[in-house]
């Protein structure tokens, strides 16, 4: 009866006993879920006190997923992840307060994410391949609005599972960004994205050619200061805090110091 009325604990013990039914506890969960969404829309809106029941909801299910990937479960960890990733992107838009959403979305993002790095670490050339195709062809749906909270951090966890055959999509997406938008945000976003892309493809060296290319963001300027210093080159540490210190972003260099 316990395990009927906490969800995470009737989940360990399918898992214990070699009962979990991946393709159906999902379902089920989603279910749940958009029966939920259904219940507590009025006039196309979701009130705050519905929205904060659905995101407890939706975090028990990534609590659930947490303890799948503790089990070494990788595959299920990202399946639970993608659900919610989903789900919350589905209800932006619909809420009172976007915040609780906001939290749903970046906790799913980080188990995606680490979901991701087991399969990178461990996983088939094969199976990298079908989850890094489930990553980009969540990206391709995603409206621009949703570019800042969404795409970027998925395909931050894409680069991971990329290989040299498959990277192009990722660069045709980054393109598609740099057309669409003319926010220096997102530019630097795509700018770091490509650094990460090369670095896991072709090396440091390479990667370090692309970043220096534009260290305007604050972002790319720490991550060249980081490098140097891991190098030992601190020449190039003090030129580069004298570069952002004389830009105007003393803030910056001192964060660097910490």
């Amino acid at each position: 009866q316990q395990a009927e009325k906490d969800d995470t604990l009737r989940q360990e013990i399918l898992i214990l006993t070699g009962r979990y039914d991946e393709t159906g506890e999902l379902k089920r969960m989603k279910s749940n879920i958009r029966e939920a969404i259904r219940k507590g829309m009025r006039r196309g809106f979701i009130d705050w006190r519905t929205c904060s029941e659905l995101c407890n909801e939706l975090h028990s299910c990534l609590d659930i997923g947490a303890k799948q990937a503790d089990q070494g479960m990788a595959e299920t960890a990202f399946s639970i992840g993608i659900m919610v990733f989903r789900l919350a992107i589905d209800m932006l838009g619909n809420v009172s307060d976007d915040d609780d959403v906001f939290f749903e979305i970046s906790s799913a993002v980080k188990l995606l994410s680490r979901a991701s790095q087991q399969i990178a670490e461990s996983g088939t050339a094969a199976e990298k391949k079908g989850y890094y195709a489930k990553l980009l062809r969540i990206v391709w749906k995603l409206r621009p609005e949703e570019w800042d909270c969404a795409v970027f951090p998925v395909m931050k966890i894409a680069v991971a599972l990329s290989d040299r055959e498959n990277s192009e999509e990722i660069i045709k997406i980054l393109d598609k960004i740099i057309k669409a938008s003319s926010s220096s945000c997102n530019k630097a976003q795509v700018h770091m994205i490509r650094v990460a892309l090369i670095e896991h493809l072709e090396g440091r060296q390479a990667a370090k050619r692309e970043l220096y290319l534009d260290l305007s963001d604050e972002n790319a300027g720490k991550m060249a200061y980081e490098w140097a210093a891991e190098e030992g080159d601190w020449d190039e540490c003090i030129r580069l805090i004298r570069q952002m210190f004389e830009n105007g972003r003393r803030s910056f260099s001192h964060e660097w110091l910490k």
